[in-house]
């Protein structure tokens, strides 16, 4: 190629063939990021006149990644071979602690070559080079090496340089790839978390949304941020309303204890739940709510705001107060029962000896008169614990035919000496009605507590009517009073 210094011009024109290769080459490189390295074999193999290239290069576990391969015309491919995953590990080794592998004759060998005479022998290699492909970081991680079949073959320092230029060109390509790949990987990683996110984010707006309970989210120094429909319906505000400022609700009383424990939450990160309290709506109705309280934190774990939870037990409150007062009534009926039997027993004894007292009295006798009085507010007295018995359930109710003309005449008389004279009692009694079956001391009771009600609804004075008539029940009427059988009744 080169005669007497001068050069030929088979030399120049395998010169010009190598640099067009190199340039060819850097134009596929920068042309794409995905690049089939089979066509950089390709153009490098023909430039150079080779039987067969090939490029490898292994990952952190030391097996082999990636595998290319360019054979010329009629050449075998050795990456078929069951030896080559031993040839590419045999290479490695050897390129881990010299530059280069060059081998001119694999007939003639040197001694720290003859180990791989086995290896280039199962390749049919007759001459064979290889050079180390280096990361940035100047590790090994790959080679690029070629192979002469037919004849040995002398490599030209101009060769083995265009060589190590196009080994830069791939490991650029190879980091350029490694750190794409990582991009489009962690882009991957990302659009799922935020897919993942999103999803995530809708299920909370969903439940909280969903949520019967009162949600308020606000900053640390309490302006609202958000408010859920459930808000909305027990306090009336919307978010428009309220956002970005304090929402109006809290009872000055509440104000102070309310804004110490909020402080104590921010300052300590430990919630608050089930806090009994009040809060206003926004027409000014004051309910009783259960308020649970608990900060949230950004994603650097700096406090960033407060999330409220307001439930109304408005509705919890008044029954237990009912049921507090059912318990009081049934204390004070067990009471009431236990000393109206003892206090029924003494007027029992009473009544006995007023009996044998009037047995020896006649009737002009001026004792007998005041023993008669005894008896009878003895009778009226049994009637009291009767009631009282019948109240704390200590006596069942008996029923009997009662005329409830007479009993309104009687208890009218009573009720004129304890309603006061500007509610005019009048009676308007039918005295064709039947009699009735009932129990004389609850119906009594009955229409003591309506009459009492009637006189608390008339404070400036008024009438209070009793009135008893015959009612006919017919088919019409039966339907509308939920199947009441048809007959007479007295009402």
């Amino acid at each position: 190629m080169v005669s007497g210094g001068i050069l030929t011009k088979e030399w120049l024109k395998d010169h010009l063939a190598i640099e067009e290769a190199v340039s060819r080459i850097s134009r596929i490189f920068l042309s794409s990021d995905s690049v089939d390295l089979r066509d950089v074999l390709a153009v490098i193999g023909k430039a150079c006149s080779v039987s067969r290239t090939g490029i490898f290069c292994f990952n952190n576990t030391g097996k082999i990644n990636e595998r290319h391969e360019w054979c010329g015309p009629s050449i075998p491919a050795a990456q078929k071979k069951k030896t080559d995953p031993d040839f590419c590990k045999w290479l490695a080794n050897r390129l881990r602690h010299d530059n280069i592998i060059m081998v001119p004759d694999t007939l003639i060998l040197t001694d720290e070559m003859k180990e791989g005479s086995m290896m280039l022998g199962a390749r049919a290699a007759r001459s064979f080079l290889a050079v180390p492909v280096y990361s940035p970081t100047s590790s090994f991680f790959g080679a690029i090496y070629f192979e002469e079949l037919e004849k040995p073959r002398e490599w030209l320092g101009e060769e083995v340089q265009t060589f190590r230029v196009i080994s830069g060109m791939v490991s650029t390509y190879w980091e350029r790839k490694n750190i794409l790949d990582a991009l489009a990987k962690s882009e991957k990683r990302y659009k799922e978390l935020y897919k993942e996110s999103k999803k995530q984010e809708e299920l909370y707006r969903s439940l909280i949304n969903s949520s019967a309970d009162a949600i308020v989210i606000s900053d640390l120094t309490g302006k609202t941020s958000y408010v859920n429909p459930s808000f909305t319906q027990v306090f009336g505000w919307e978010i428009d309303e309220i956002k970005d400022g304090e929402i109006p609700f809290i009872p000055r009383d509440v104000k102070p204890e309310h804004d110490r424990i909020i402080a104590d939450i921010i300052s300590s990160g430990n919630p608050c739940h089930d806090m009994e309290t009040r809060r206003y709506t926004k027409d000014k109705r004051m309910l009783n709510i259960s308020l649970s309280v608990s900060r949230y934190d950004d994603h650097e774990g700096r406090p960033a705001g407060l999330l409220y939870l307001l439930r109304d037990i408005s509705e919890r409150k008044h029954l237990e107060a009912q049921l507090i007062q059912a318990q009081k009534m049934e204390a004070i009926g067990t009471l009431a029962g236990g000393i109206a039997h003892d206090f029924n027993n003494s007027l029992q004894a009473i009544f006995a000896c007023t009996e044998i007292l009037l047995l020896g009295k006649k009737k002009n006798d001026p004792d007998h008169s005041k023993l008669v009085t005894i008896e009878k507010a003895i009778q009226r007295a049994s009637k009291l614990t009767r009631r009282l018995l019948i109240f704390g359930r200590k006596m069942d109710s008996e029923t009997m035919p009662v005329n409830l003309n007479n009993e309104i005449e009687q208890i009218s008389q009573i009720l004129k000496r304890t309603i006061p004279k500007m509610v005019n009692i009048k009676l308007d009694l039918d005295d064709k009605i039947g009699m009735i079956n009932a129990d004389p001391n609850q119906l009594e009771q009955v229409m003591m507590n309506l009459s009492i009600n009637a006189r608390d609804a008339m404070p400036e004075g008024g009438e209070l009517i009793f009135r008893t008539e015959t009612a006919v029940i017919d088919d019409s009427m039966s339907a509308r009073y939920n199947g009441l059988p048809e007959g007479s009744y007295v009402q």
